[in-house]
């Protein structure tokens, strides 16, 4: 049966978004997809899937982001200090005029940033608070497909009663053939009989 759930969270500079969703299948087929560095949460999804739903492929994916922080940014001195002797020498030969600011801390390398890391208690944190969207992500996936259940019964209850009624004609009138069939070769065997002693028949 088919069904989608969605839910969002948010914990520290982490955000994220989880969506599951479910088509026909004859048994359950569970794919997960998610941010690296959260694997524990493949099994969270797996087992969580198996525990609400019986059947379908059903996949699950995670899209996380972690704000980026000023910290993360730091000025190289020594890239800067090369910066600026290469273009004192200029300014002094009248070939420059002197560089502001912005223009030094936006030539390469001055300003670098590095990907900022959590500690193993945050990242827990994020994972177990993770962990909470994707429960309630496959609850709404569940309930979708209890929807959709309930939607479908009427059509599936009208349809086994249209068989039922035409099998029960099928047999009502296959009980009837032998009837039928015995009447048709009586009625034939008179007139055939019938036929036989016609005076027409007799040979002189």
């Amino acid at each position: 049966m088919t069904g989608f759930g969605r839910a969002e969270g948010a914990h520290g500079a982490w955000t994220w978004a989880v969506e599951a969703r479910s088509v026909n299948g004859r048994n359950l087929e569970v794919r997960f997809r998610g941010p690296p560095g959260f694997d524990a949460l493949e099994r969270q999804a797996r087992e969580g899937a198996q525990a609400r739903l019986q059947r379908g492929q059903v996949t699950v994916g995670i899209q996380a982001r972690r704000a980026e922080s000023a910290a993360q940014a730091t000025i190289n001195v020594e890239q800067l200090e090369r910066y600026l002797a290469v273009t004192g020498r200029l300014v002094d030969e009248g070939r420059a005029t002197t560089p502001n600011a912005d223009g030094l801390l936006a030539l390469r390398g001055v300003i670098e940033t590095g990907e900022e890391t959590d500690d193993p208690e945050t990242r827990a944190a994020v994972e177990a608070a993770m962990a909470v969207s994707l429960s309630a992500a496959l609850d709404a996936l569940a309930a979708a497909r209890r929807e959709e259940g309930v939607s479908l019964a009427p059509v599936l209850t009208g349809l086994v009663d249209r068989i039922e009624s035409l099998v029960t004609a099928a047999e009502a009138e296959a009980a009837l053939q032998p009837a039928a069939l015995k009447e048709r070769f009586e009625r034939r065997m008179v007139e055939l009989v019938g036929e036989a002693a016609s005076p027409d028949r007799i040979v002189q």
